[in-house]
């Protein structure tokens, strides 16, 4: 391992000299023979051509996508940290208030109670964990593009990747790298289970594989911590389309139809599939934003522990009952609930048929897909200021190289197209067409 990073960091030190057989990138590095020089934000690396770590350049929109959200959602946790330890502070002080109070109106009284101790400011920033790293590019954009990160863990299972990760944290001048980056070599998953301790969680974790996610959501979901973001990208569109429905219902655990609304229905299957692994655990997820593009998906959700909110996972289940001979399809909700007599507790039960026996308009029997993710697949709030902060990309200290289509393409896309299995359990979207053909025209 320290072989492979020693010849990885002599790269960069080439890159530092001139070479008669080297050229010269627009940055000035001189680049060795046989590498290219990858810039992406804020972030530059020496690549390869031989491709012996992976490096997906399609993907750029993924890691800009990635870096917004998450720059988001460490603003929102570190508020929800400082609320919750106001709440705690101020809990104690006036429990200690009332200690003292009562100690001296009876002094002659002894108390072997242990004084309570004062509560522990919270940790500055957020932790992430990269499963899949490659190269590390996507870390090192983290480390460099959003102020509230405390700490990341590059993790692979090839030295190759690691070693070449550890050096390109170096080579773009990560600051106090030995306190801020974690290298680690071996099986995401192994790593993720021995992380499953709350003070051993991640606030973020990353799942970017090639092909499907499905082996690593279980124990994605209890190494993350209470609320926090699990990014999770799948890139077998195939299965998830409905072309292998067999191998769809082995790894997400539902069958898809093959129709119009296809990438609606494979970000429904990988919300089914994430909820239900963190169901075993007495957590549930709420999705931030799903979003289907080009070959793969992609989906924010936070986790939460709340073993009374998991009771509730079977409501945010249907089937789509899809006709044989028509685009015509019908909904059927998984379950309902019902308030107890008494009122102090729901009562959960299977939901009645309410789908047709043959399809309304052209009488054809009817094909079953799901179970699916029957409940909202964005929030609203983190869509729209998501959007704005888009818009802004120029005052931001990072330029987003893929702004005009996250601003445009993409937010068209969401607001249009993933709403067709079930618009009545969506957001009522406040973006109509006209103003997303105006995003199109405007960034393109």
């Amino acid at each position: 391992m320290q072989k492979l990073i020693r010849s990885t960091r002599r790269l960069f030190r080439m890159a530092k000299s001139s070479s008669s057989s080297s050229s010269r990138s627009g940055s000035g590095r001189v680049v060795p023979p046989g590498f290219l020089e990858i810039t992406e934000g804020s972030a530059s690396m020496l690549y390869d051509e031989k491709e012996a770590v992976f490096y997906n350049k399609v993907q750029v929109l993924n890691r800009d996508l990635s870096i917004q959200v998450i720059r988001l959602f460490a603003e929102i946790r570190e508020k929800e940290k400082q609320d919750r330890y106001q709440a705690k502070l101020a809990k104690f002080e006036s429990a200690a208030g009332s200690s003292s109070s009562s100690s001296s109106s009876s002094s002659s009284s002894s108390s072997s109670e242990e004084p309570r101790k004062a509560p522990f400011p919270p940790p500055n920033g957020i932790s992430i964990l990269d499963a899949l790293a490659a190269t590390g590019l996507r870390s090192v954009r983290y480390l460099k593009e959003i102020l509230l990160v405390r700490h990341v863990t590059i993790n692979d299972l090839e030295p190759a990747a690691t070693a070449q990760a550890a050096a390109n944290c170096e080579a773009n001048g990560v600051e106090d790298m030995a306190n801020r980056v974690s290298v680690h070599t071996g099986d995401a998953c192994s790593f993720m289970y021995e992380r499953r301790e709350a003070l051993n969680n991640f606030d973020v974790i990353d799942l970017d594989p090639y092909g499907t996610a499905a082996p690593f959501l279980d124990p994605a979901v209890q190494a993350v911590a209470d609320g926090g973001l699990l990014c999770v990208t799948c890139t077998d569109m195939a299965v998830l389309s409905g072309n292998f429905p067999e191998k769809c219902f082995s790894l997400y655990g539902g069958v898809p139809l093959k129709n119009k609304y296809m990438h609606e229905q494979a970000l429904r299957l990988l919300l089914h599939a994430i909820d239900t692994a963190a169901n075993r655990h007495k957590k549930h997820i709420v999705p931030w934003l799903s979003l289907s593009v080009d070959f793969y998906v992609r989906v924010f959700v936070r986790v939460f522990e709340n073993p009374k909110e998991v009771k509730r996972s079977m409501l945010k289940r249907m089937y789509v009952y899809q006709s044989s001979h028509c685009p015509s399809f019908y909904i059927q909700p998984f379950g309902s609930v019902n308030s107890s007599k008494r009122g102090d507790s729901d009562v959960f039960t299977a939901a009645h048929l309410t789908a047709p026996a043959l399809c309304e308009e052209t009488n054809a029997r009817l094909r079953v897909g799901g179970p699916m993710w029957g409940s909202e697949i964005h929030s609203q709030e983190v869509v729209d200021e998501l959007l704005r902060r888009v818009e802004a990309h120029a005052s931001q200290p990072f330029a987003i190289a893929t702004a005009p289509r996250l601003a445009g393409s993409y937010i068209y896309h969401v607001f249009t197209q993933q709403n067709a299995l079930s618009p009545t359990l969506n957001n009522t979207l406040t973006h109509t067409h006209t103003q997303c053909l105006m995003y199109l025209s405007r960034n393109t």
